[in-house]
């Protein structure tokens, strides 16, 4: 090399060959596209959208996952610090109401939150568990489930039901666990259905479909080949169905 040329040098401190390519000029403009460079030549995935390459493949990672919670401590323990750490307990309804919006006084604005707040805790920590479709869980303790959800499973699951079973309210949420939101008699999916959920020509989740039992749940027979159809939300608006998730890819359901 002729005196005060530079050069890159590897780790070494030795001046890096160049690629042994054709006439030594490179067959692509980035490395990350070169299908000679021994680094990545055999590296060959396929170009797919973010539901194709979750939709086939989720059941294996869902139960892998599972699997490692419930038996690796490291990882169960992981997930228990990270629910007591962002949920808790003690949670508190904090009205707000925007009275001049709404065209009250502020007098109406305090009456409101205090009513509110009053039948709010009433009902979210109610030792009869009537907030829980299933009775199981007060207020803290089903947010708490949809967000381990949320950590094992990536997604959380729940819809809003109506029991009047002799509470102060009827109203009470059914977290399902995202394995059950599939798509009908295990058809692939299309454009307009993925993954359990129901699509509008903008893209935008109308409907779920949910098994009436967990796949794994051999006991249960032919309920596992049964889906409720359930609608996103009702004609006026409100949410039947929570289906959270933080999506990492343009278009994914």
């Amino acid at each position: 090399m002729p005196r005060g040329a530079s050069s890159i040098i590897d780790k070494y401190g030795q001046p890096m060959r160049a690629s042994a390519s054709a006439g030594n000029a490179p067959l692509s403009a980035y490395l990350a596209s070169s299908a000679t460079d021994p680094s990545v030549a055999a590296w060959q995935p396929r170009l797919e959208s973010a539901d194709s390459a979750n939709s086939y493949e989720r059941e294996r990672i869902s139960s892998r996952v599972h699997d490692l919670v419930r038996n690796d401590g490291w990882a169960s323990s992981g997930v228990q610090k990270l629910v007591d750490a962002a949920i808790g307990g003690g949670w508190r309804l904090s009205s707000k109401p925007d009275w001049f919006f709404l065209g009250q006084t502020r007098e109406w604005a305090k009456e409101f939150r205090d009513r509110t707040q009053s039948l709010w805790a009433m009902h979210a920590n109610d030792p009869r568990r009537y907030i829980d479709y299933e009775r199981k869980l007060d207020f803290a303790g089903l947010i708490a489930l949809k967000f381990r959800h949320c950590c094992i499973d990536a997604e959380s699951l729940s819809v809003m039901r109506w029991r009047d079973r002799g509470g102060m309210f009827a109203t009470c949420e059914h977290v399902i666990d995202p394995d059950r939101l599939s798509n009908p008699n295990y058809r692939s999916d299309t454009e307009f259905l993925r993954g359990g959920v129901e699509l509008d020509t903008d893209g935008a989740a109308i409907a779920y479909h949910i098994r009436s039992a967990h796949p794994g749940e051999t006991y249960r027979g032919a309920q596992r080949a049964v889906w409720e159809p359930v609608e996103r939300e009702t004609e006026w608006g409100r949410p039947i169905v929570i289906h959270h998730f933080e999506p990492s890819r343009a278009g994914e359901t």
